[in-house]
């Protein structure tokens, strides 16, 4: 595993809410904690940052950015999965 992406892995688990008492929440949030550590390769997170540091800023303020940028791109890939399995099962 790069330093990158463990950069990026420590900085979600810093920020991403641990627990809540509504069930629901406390599931959604575990959801949210699980999916940066399922594997992949964070190349869209990795580029931010290369391309932040290539032009004069630092890595410490393209993190949060990248961490960002790597939820939302699980969250596209988990909702373009689940739209596609959806649309099988209402066709069979």
């Amino acid at each position: 595993m790069s330093s990158l992406t463990t950069a990026i892995q420590d900085f979600l688990d810093a920020v991403l809410p641990k627990a809540h008492a509504t069930p629901e929440i406390a599931a959604f949030y575990s959801m949210m904690r699980d999916y940066p550590w399922r594997g992949g390769k964070m190349i869209r997170s990795k580029i931010l940052i290369a391309s932040c540091v290539a032009h004069g800023g630092s890595f410490e303020k393209a993190l949060p950015l990248a961490a960002g940028l790597e939820l939302f791109n699980r969250k596209q890939i988990f909702q373009s999965s689940s739209i596609i399995n959806l649309s099988i099962w209402l066709y069979f």
